[in-house]
């Protein structure tokens, strides 16, 4: 009814909703649910597109005589990194690792051998 132009008040009143803001919810929550299934579907369909693309490309790119095909492997792998928005994570997210801190006053290269465990010398 939304897509065919009724108004909310409309859409409450022929459904029997309490009221135009429970109609307007119900309308949003529905074509979010079709737009997240649809990004869904798009974004598998790409991803198998830049896997095609890359296996056709994969053993000109990694023999090491083919400099066009290496590139265009990285920018298919740079692709396939934004497209399910891998490239927004902080890589402290996946792997926290170490942290080293070193002071503002003494010897750097010192205070990371000693860190390190190194003789300093």
């Amino acid at each position: 009814m939304a897509l065919a132009g009724c108004s909310y008040d409309d859409i409450a009143a022929d459904v029997g909703y309490a009221n135009r803001g429970t109609a307007w919810r119900v309308v949003n929550e529905a074509l979010h649910g079709e737009l997240v299934e649809y990004v869904q579907t798009y974004r598998r369909l790409e991803l198998a597109r830049l896997d095609a693309l890359q296996a056709a490309h994969w053993s000109a790119a990694t023999s090491g005589d083919d400099l066009k095909a290496a590139e265009l492997v990285v920018k298919i792998s740079a692709q396939r990194i934004k497209l399910p928005g891998l490239d927004r994570l902080a890589p402290e997210s996946e792997n926290p690792g170490r942290t080293i801190i070193v002071g503002a006053t003494g010897d750097y290269v010192g205070d990371l051998q000693a860190i390190c465990g190194a003789s300093s010398g």
